[in-house]
């Protein structure tokens, strides 16, 4: 039976709404199968995106690309392994990198209007929509930086980041005029700003934090002599 509360229960802020029903669907119409898939296509399309993103910095270098994703994906590796909204975050803060800044050329109104479409979709997915919106901010503070040092010769290179700089600043406009379109409206940003202080200390998760002894051997329930050896093999094949 559930005990009333000593204060007043809330319903969670509905800050992931639209994942959850994309969730929800699929695994209503293909079953637990579905969602595999679908938590396969979600982490291959994010680490598809960063090879692709660092193989265009490194000029088409294929190495770079493909150790930077490794890298990646060892980095958000805890992360990528959960079947959660966050994974539309990463998706969603790749793909405006690549519409807005990676580039760096002056932005088409084709580019503008899906920067907005694109947030007004994200601020439904999840609540680290804010990510796209310091991003946006920040890209617009280095053009201004780059426009300010930059020497009064050449006059179309001027201009032209001129028109990036406007640009730039309707797109970030738009985005945070769509991030509004959320069914609480301003109150999404609510559950990013308090992530922080309302996460529970990880110390309570002692089956996945518990230390790992390379030297001593597994001992107690945690890690179990499957993951030690596991662990050993994976450094070993590492160095070979």
């Amino acid at each position: 039976l559930c005990r009333p509360c000593p204060w007043r229960c809330s319903p969670p802020a509905p800050a992931a709404w639209l994942a959850e029903v994309l969730f929800a669907s699929v695994e209503s119409a293909f079953g637990f199968t579905g969602l595999r898939v679908l938590h396969v296509a979600l982490v291959g399309g994010c680490l598809l995106l960063v090879w692709s993103i660092l193989r265009r910095a490194a000029n088409d270098a294929a190495t770079p690309a493909w150790l930077g994703m490794s890298a990646f994906a060892a980095l958000t590796a805890y992360r990528l392994v959960q079947l959660r909204p966050h994974l539309f975050s990463v998706l969603a803060l790749l793909i405006l990198y690549r519409l807005v800044l990676e580039n760096g050329r002056p932005l088409g109104w084709r580019q503008i209007v899906a920067t907005g479409f694109l947030m007004a979709v994200w601020v439904n997915l999840h609540s680290a929509f804010v990510l796209g919106l310091l991003l946006l901010g920040a890209g617009l503070v280095v053009d201004l930086v780059r426009h300010g040092l930059a020497a009064d010769t050449d006059h179309q290179q001027i201009e032209a980041e001129r028109i990036r700089i406007r640009g730039l600043a309707v797109a970030g406009g738009l985005a945070a005029g769509a991030s509004l379109l959320n069914p609480v409206g301003p109150g999404a940003y609510a559950p990013y700003l308090r992530a922080g202080s309302s996460t529970p200390s990880l110390g309570r998760v002692g089956d996945e934090w518990v230390s790992l002894g390379l030297w001593t051997g597994p001992s107690g329930s945690q890690p179990s002599p499957f993951v030690w050896v596991a662990v050993w093999l994976l450094l070993l094949g590492l160095l070979v």
